[in-house]
Order: C-alpha cells, then sequence, then structure tokens
C-alpha cells in the first residue's frame, strides 16, 4: 500500500482545476496502485485531541455545526461521535421533534441511557433546533434555550459529575440562541456568502485571517461544484499534483471538505466516513405521545327531541338542556 503525503498551501489549493482531460488521466494502472492519500485537513480525530482536555477540564466542550439542509451536516457529526465513543463516550441524538414536544420526558429518558452506560463520559447530539425553535411557543422555546446552555448541571447528579460533548447542527449563525454562541469551534458545511459573512465577524479585525478566509470561501465554493460532478478533482500541481475523490452515499472516498472555525484559525475540514461509524438514528431518543385517556366523569344524554348527543358532568338531579336545541333533556328530581 503506497502512502502519498499532500501538503498544500492555500494559495495552491485556490489554483487547484479539474476538467475531463485530468480525469482522463487515472488509468487502470493508477488504480491498482490503491495509493492512500494523506492531506494535511484537519480530521475529526485531530479536531477531537484538542476538544479532549477542554471536556476533562471543564466538563463541557460544544462544537457547532452551520449550513444549509442537505451539505452532510448530520452524517458528519456522526464522524465525530465516532471518535467520542473510541474513548468511552456515550451518544445520545435529539431531533427537534423529539425533544420539544416534551423536554421533560426526554431528559429523563437520557438520564436512564447514562445511568445504563455507567460512565459520565456523553456525547449530546443536537439536530435541527435551530429550524424549529421558531415552530413553537416562546415558553417551550426558551425552555429548550435553558437547557442547552445549562445541559451539564442537568445530568451532573447522575454520577456526581459528567463529562460532555455537544455538537450543536443549525442552518444559520443567528438561529443560534446568544447564549450558545460562545463555542470555540464551528464547522460550515455549505459555506454560502451568507456562512462567510458570520465567520467575518469571528475574525473580528484579524487581516491575515480574513484574507485566508476569501482564499478558502473561494476554494470551497468551486469544489463543492465539482466534486459531485467530476467524482473528485486535482489538488496541488506538479509532482504534489493528485487525485482527490468526493465522498457519497454509495462511495466514501476520500471524505468531503468543509471550512471550520477552529483555535482562532479558520481552516479546511476534511469529514470522513469509516468502519463501524455511529449511526446517530440507532441513538436517537423519540417522542413517544401519551396515550390518551378519555374522562371517565363524562356521560352522554340523548336529546328526545332532535337527538343530539350532549356530554356533561353534571349530577342527575339538575336540570340540563340539550346544547343544540336547548330544550329540557333532564328534570331536577
Amino acid at each position: 500500500m503506497m502512502s502519498l503525503s499532500a501538503q498544500y498551501s492555500i494559495g495552491e489549493l485556490a489554483k487547484s482545476r479539474s476538467n475531463p482531460q485530468d480525469i482522463q488521466k487515472i488509468t487502470e494502472v493508477e488504480k491498482e496502485r490503491k495509493v492512500t492519500l494523506h492531506f494535511n485537513f484537519p480530521t475529526a480525530e485531530t479536531m477531537f485531541k484538542d476538544f479532549l482536555p477542554i471536556i476533562e477540564a471543564n466538563g463541557l466542550f460544544q462544537l457547532t455545526y452551520i449550513g444549509n439542509r442537505g451539505f452532510g451536516k448530520t452524517s458528519s457529526s456522526e464522524d465525530f461521535a465516532t471518535v467520542a465513543r473510541e474513548h468511552g463516550f456515550l451518544t445520545i441524538y435529539g431531533k427537534a421533534e423529539d425533544i420539544l414536544p416534551d423536554l421533560n420526558a426526554w431528559i429523563e429518558k437520557a438520564k436512564q441511557k447514562i445511568r445504563e452506560h455507567g460512565s459520565p463520559y456523553v456525547t449530546f447530539v443536537l439536530d435541527d433546533m435551530s429550524y424549529s425553535t421558531g415552530m413553537i411557543s416562546e415558553k417551550k422555546a426558551a425552555g429548550f434555550k435553558h437547557f442547552a446552555a445549562d445541559i451539564r448541571h442537568v445530568f451532573e447528579k447522575i454520577h456526581g459529575t459528567i463529562k460532555i460533548f455537544i455538537i450543536l447542527i443549525s442552518h444559520r449563525y443567528h438561529a443560534v440562541p446568544p447564549m450558545l454562541r460562545s463555542a470555540v469551534s464551528w464547522i460550515f458545511a455549505s459555506l454560502d456568502n451568507e456562512d462567510r459573512n458570520d465567520a467575518m465577524k469571528m475574525l473580528t479585525k484579524d487581516k491575515e485571517q480574513q484574507q485566508r478566509l476569501d482564499k478558502i470561501y473561494k476554494f470551497l465554493q468551486e469544489v463543492t461544484v465539482i466534486g459531485p460532478r467530476d467524482k473528485g478533482f486535482y489538488l496541488g500541481s506538479g509532482l504534489k499534483r493528485v487525485w482527490f475523490r468526493w465522498g457519497t452515499e454509495q462511495d466514501p472516498g476520500d471524505g468531503r471538505l468543509m471550512m471550520s472555525y477552529h483555535q482562532g484559525k479558520i481552516g479546511i475540514f476534511n469529514p470522513r466516513r469509516t468502519e463501524n461509524m455511529v449511526v446517530l438514528e440507532n441513538c436517537r431518543i423519540p417522542y413517544e405521545p401519551k396515550e390518551f385517556v378519555p374522562n371517565v366523569t363524562y356521560r352522554q344524554i340523548e336529546c328526545q327531541v332532535c337527538g343530539h348527543q350532549n356530554q356533561t358532568k353534571k349530577p342527575d338531579n339538575v336540570r340540563i338542556q340539550c346544547n343544540k336545541c336547548r330544550k329540557v333533556i333532564q328534570k331536577p328530581k
């Protein structure tokens, strides 16, 4: 198995191009070499090495995904959940449709899972929250925001201490509740112009990082079109020119590329699919509506005039009128 290390400057990446002639140059001989590409882009594994000491020291670390639907936020978060599982973390997956209808019931089920796991290390993946919190009452929305901001204290009594890695998935930066915008690590999955503007705000007056952001923005805008269309693209030039296989559901390839804001710097994040990945759906706590129990104190009285069925709680010794025709259907005894 051959191994190539692809280390490029942002300038080289920005100059990368792909065309049909390049794709044709990938011969059967090259395919048989089974070259494994080791790009210097950060992966979930390398980033989690930075997260873990913070989790150990503070008991909590938050990673926030931003991007439009369909750009791989949820599947990419499975990469981090998989790495965390290797360090003993239990994965609990919560979707808006599961959490928001009955937050307290969801919390109790999560507590039970943590007790059964027997360890204070937990990964919470909270998905699709920003799309849904605007569709519920202000009271419920406020309850969820308070829960997410105070999540460590909600669960700390289970083991006396709790170590939480929280992955929050949102469609926009401004949709993340203000109290949750203090995350130090962000991943921009779709990187449209609005995402670029949000990332620019994070950089304040750092001109060097702002210039780096513009280069990465232009590069990712290009490859997110070329990758799915041509099944990949070349990176670099000359002897360093290698083929990056764009990942799909059928073929994980070399993964995909997204923009990251980590350790105060803008960079490129490389989410990858590996064997034995955490499947979030298997870690989901679904919402279970409470079974409706009819109120047995009601009784039916049929009106002998119009035939309407009247429901009433009143006893049989008081005067009752039909709700429809207003005729007396029960006389006092």
